[in-house]
This record gives structure tokens, C-alpha cells and sequence, in this order.
């Protein structure tokens, strides 16, 4: 066989590394499932049997002891490319040799002899191996995290002693798109909690694979939909069909008739209400029930410590839970020299006549679950179990949102508005708030107050626009508006005003702003001069506004 099966220990305090090769202990065909998972930090199980006739199997006869690395290689595939598992040993089985399906005696059955049973467990078990000390007693392995974006604590995450010589970022995680996040304590936490803190938040898949090149255990967090255009691409060279036209047996290869596409509502939710620490909140999406049925939600999520930060993570929670769920379960023979240029977590193109969302033409698809078996009497070909999701078309939603009738009194302020667009404050124009662009809320005040707009989607503003027009009453003083993302401003403008009855104003434009998902759209004022500033009384006619419009794709 090409198959190389590698049992090692890496160097430790205890004692220098080792590795053993036992790939003469595994019969041929004996390779039923060997699993690997790639969705949300799941663990992959599977099994490898090896003959053990004296009892030697190992490193210095240990007959395999858990928690030791097992990984096999198919040296029938590229130089480069030759990995096709990699993890961890977990329980074992020792028994005699069974009865061979002929009727005849098995061998292992006197003496030492034996069968050691491994249960293998992928690389995602790992995010659970460690936990994070107090700070007190181990500052280097603590995670007590201050408010960041979701970007900075992986980056943190993957700096911990425990990890940063371990796991790594080659290019599988974006640069940009970070949500905001409140602070956090994890002590007593493990890695795979802050991942799955941020997966929630972003929205975001994540697994650990291991890449040949670096002889790395590499950490790949990012949009499930995602074409890695802005990050490092994750494709498979192969197609996957079941029209033989199109069957090449080169790059294109025939699935057997056994695949099963499932289409399940179960995540779909029209409206939600969140829970955090000290803070609820309701959002709804009626879009939803208009294609389904109403349905609501109740989320919980304790680490969320703010209304702006909840509400927005509610709105982007609605975007992702307003499609149903589409698995597809299949089963492809490839031989034993393109076996590895399908990986878990990978997309790949795919082409099932019988299978909605992948019946018309080839479709990406991303590979959340493979299982690798060679259960044949020939080490020629091997077969893969896929579990796998169409990646939905980018559909780019038309957004706008506006907000009227401005009210403020401080030196430095976002200032709150108490008037959508829609209806409308008296004077001003109708302009339904449509799309993945929402009022963000800041309180209480009258019937509608917001601060800020929230932006559920990625793509481009094509305009942010602040108008307003007073007349002013006060003492003289320089007033600085400006129109903010994140708190950044992306344009201002600065004036004096002198004493009042002076009519004031100002008309802020940002065009073609990206945004992401999470972002929060501010019209900021700072004053200097004086020690405070107010709208004044009567103020909030059509030409107070702050609104937004542009094109942007659910994330």
C-alpha cells in the first residue's frame, strides 16, 4: 500500500519526541471510517484497527497509549499534497482476531495476540485540550479580554503561550469585517468557547486543518459562504457529478446514486428576543414570514453587555436564520492519487439533478464533514463520505434608512433623533427604512429615539448623509460635526458660530463607504467654546436628517 499511518509524541518536558510507523499493522481493506469535521469546532470520530500478533505494537510496545498524535499520509498523491488525516489517539479496543467472513479461523486468536481498536478523534479536539488560568497564577496562559472586535480576540486568542507555538493564522482568517465585542473574563474557559463566542457574533464557521506546507495546525475562521477572494482560497481542484456527460474521472468524478439532499426550517425565526447581561431586546425580520410562517426566538447570549451590541447581533441573527438549512449527504470513489484534493472545510463544485439549490449546473459547496474509508481489497481507491451545504448565490439587498427630528445637549455627542423615516416627522419626506440597514436604539425617549444606524450586511454605502439647519441661540463657540463608522470619522467639517439669531447648518456627504456587518453609522457633534450645546427647541424639521442608502449583501 501507499499509505503511511504515523503514531508520534512531540518533544516534551517528560522526554524527546518520537514517531513509529505502523502502517504494515493495518489490513488491507480494513479502513471503514476515519472522520473529519469541519463546522463550528465539532470533533470528527472514526477508527483504525491494527494487528498486534506480538504484542509489540507501538513505541517500545505500548500498544498505543491516548492522546498521542496518529496522522497517515497517501504517498500516491502529489508531493505537497499528501496528507489525508491528521489527530488524535483517543479510547482503544483490544480483542482476539473475529471469525473471517469464509467461516475459517481468524488469526490472532492465541497468545498475545491481538486487534487494538483505535478510536481516532480529528484536530478540533484540540480547542478543548487547555484551559485559560487566572491571571494571577498565570498571566502568559489568561484570556480576561477588554471590549475589541471579534479580529482582535482572535488575534489575542491565537498569542496565549499555550497557543501561539501551535496554532496558527497562514491566511484562512480575514483582515476586515470584525464585530464589536464587550469585555470578557475567560478564565476557566477553554479556546474552543472564545471560537464559539465569535462564531456567534460574526456569524462566522471555524475548524482547526492542518497545512503540509508549513507543518502547521492552522486555524480557518471566516463567513461559510465565503470565496476567500479576500482571504486565502480553500477550493478543491475536483468537481462532484451525477450527470456522465460531464464524468471525466480526471477532475470531474461520478458520485454514487445514494445522495440525499435535506431541506430543514428548523433555525428559521421572524423575530427574536435576546437576552444578555442586563439587557433585552426584540427585533423582527417580517420578511421571513412573508416566504415561511412567524416564528420567534429567545437567544441567549450572557457575554453581550450592551443594547447596541445585542440589537445588532439579533438583526444579523434574523439575516442568517432566514433561510432554511440545506445538507447533502453523497458518497464519491476517487482513486488513491487524488484523494487528498478533497479536504474538509473546502468548497467544492458540485452538480446533483435531484437535489435542490445544485440541479441546474455546478454549484459551490462547502464540505462541512468527510468521511475517508478503504474498505476494498485494493489500495486503488478510496471512498468518501461528504456532508455538504450549497453556498446561496451573493444577493446584493438595496438599503436605506433615515432618521428626523435631532435632539442633544452636551459638548461631544452622537446625537439621538426621535423620527424614522418612515412614517415620517412632520416637513420631512417618506423613506422607509428597507433592506440590511436598521435603526440602532439608545434608550427611551418618546415614541422612536436612536442614535445610530446599524448596518446588517457587507458591501458599499453608495451615501451617508447628515443635514441640518438651525437657528442658533447661544454664546460663540466652533461646532465640528461629523459623520462617523465605529466611531471613525469618514466626513466632517468644522465652523464658528457667534452669538445667536444666527442661522447655522451644515450638509455632510460620505459616498461609497464599505461597511460590514456590525458596523454602527453615528452623525457625532462636538462643540468646543462653551460647556454645553442643545438643539434647539422646535428644531427637527426635514433638514435634521441622518440617512444611508447602498447595496449590501447578507452576511
Amino acid at each position: 500500500m501507499s499509505l503511511v499511518a504515523i503514531y508520534s509524541s512531540p518533544t516534551t518536558p517528560g522526554g524527546a519526541g518520537w514517531s513509529e510507523d505502523v502502517s504494515g499493522d493495518i489490513r488491507l481493506g480494513s479502513i471503514t471510517t476515519v472522520a473529519i469535521e469541519a463546522e463550528l469546532g465539532a470533533v470528527g470520530n472514526g477508527n483504525i484497527v491494527l494487528d498486534d500478533p506480538n504484542g509489540t505494537v507501538g513505541h517500545a510496545s505500548d500498544g498505543i497509549v491516548g492522546l498521542k498524535q496518529f496522522h497517515m499520509d497517501e504517498l500516491a498523491c502529489p508531493p505537497g499534497n499528501q496528507r489525508l488525516w491528521t489527530g488524535y489517539v483517543a479510547d482503544r479496543r483490544y480483542y482476539r482476531g473475529n471469525q473471517e467472513a469464509s467461516g475459517t479461523p481468524s488469526s490472532l486468536i492465541t497468545g498475545v495476540a491481538r486487534k487494538i481498536d483505535i478510536t481516532l478523534v480529528d484536530l478540533n479536539d484540540f480547542l478543548a485540550f487547555r484551559v485559560f488560568a487566572p491571571v494571577a497564577t498565570d498571566p502568559t496562559s489568561s484570556f480576561d479580554r477588554p471590549a475589541e472586535t471579534t479580529l482582535q480576540r482572535i488575534a489575542a486568542l491565537l498569542a496565549v503561550d499555550f497557543l501561539s507555538t501551535t496554532l496558527f493564522d497562514i491566511g484562512y482568517i480575514p483582515a476586515t469585517g470584525g464585530v464589536a465585542l464587550d469585555a470578557n473574563d475567560y478564565t476557566g474557559y477553554r479556546p474552543q468557547d472564545v471560537l464559539n463566542d465569535i462564531a456567534q457574533k460574526n456569524k462566522w464557521n471555524y475548524f482547526v486543518t492542518y497545512d503540509e506546507a508549513t507543518n502547521h495546525y492552522v486555524l480557518w475562521m471566516d463567513d461559510w459562504k465565503t470565496d476567500g477572494s479576500a482571504t486565502k482560497t480553500f477550493d478543491s481542484t475536483l468537481q462532484l457529478t451525477n450527470v456522465l456527460s460531464e464524468v471525466d474521472d480526471v477532475t470531474t468524478f461520478r458520485i454514487e446514486p445514494d445522495a440525499v439532499g435535506t431541506l430543514d426550517p428548523s433555525r428559521i425565526v421572524t423575530a427574536e428576543y435576546g437576552t444578555g447581561t442586563g439587557v433585552t431586546g426584540y427585533r423582527t425580520l417580517p420578511s421571513t414570514a412573508n416566504t415561511f410562517a412567524w416564528r420567534d426566538g429567545a437567544p441567549v447570549q450572557m457575554d453581550v453587555k450592551s443594547q447596541t451590541k445585542l440589537d445588532a447581533w439579533l438583526d444579523a441573527d434574523l439575516v442568517q436564520n432566514s433561510t432554511e438549512d440545506n445538507r447533502i449527504s453523497c458518497t464519491v470513489r476517487v482513486p488513491n492519487d487524488k484523494v487528498t484534493a478533497i479536504k474538509a472545510g473546502q468548497r467544492i463544485q458540485c452538480h446533483f439533478t435531484h437535489i435542490p439549490e445544485v440541479q441546474s449546473a455546478m454549484t459551490w459547496c462547502r464540505i462541512l464533514q468527510m468521511t475517508i474509508a478503504q474498505a476494498q481489497q485494493t489500495p486503488e481507491f478510496y471512498w468518501l463520505s461528504l456532508e455538504l451545504s450549497p453556498i446561496p448565490p451573493v444577493v446584493t439587498v438595496y438599503s436605506q434608512v433615515r432618521m428626523t427630528f435631532p435632539i442633544g445637549t452636551d459638548t461631544d455627542m452622537d446625537l439621538l433623533f426621535r423620527s424614522p423615516g418612515d412614517p415620517p416627522h412632520t416637513g420631512c419626506s417618506v423613506f422607509p427604512q428597507m433592506g440590511l440597514l436598521t435603526y440602532g436604539p439608545a434608550g427611551t425617549f418618546i415614541a422612536f429615539t436612536s442614535n445610530s444606524i446599524l448596518v446588517n450586511g457587507n458591501g458599499t454605502l453608495d451615501d451617508i448623509h447628515w443635514a441640518a439647519s438651525y437657528n442658533y441661540i447661544g454664546s460663540p463657540q466652533t461646532l465640528t460635526p461629523s459623520i462617523q463608522v465605529n466611531g471613525i470619522n469618514v466626513a466632517s467639517t468644522s465652523f464658528t458660530v457667534g452669538v445667536g439669531g444666527a442661522p447655522i447648518g451644515w450638509d455632510l456627504h460620505a459616498t461609497s463607504v464599505v461597511v460590514s456587518a456590525g458596523d454602527v453609522i453615528t452623525g457625532h457633534l462636538h462643540i468646543t467654546g462653551s460647556t454645553r450645546w442643545g438643539v434647539p427647541a422646535g428644531a427637527g424639521g426635514c433638514e435634521e436628517l441622518l440617512e444611508a442608502s447602498g447595496n449590501l449583501v447578507a452576511p
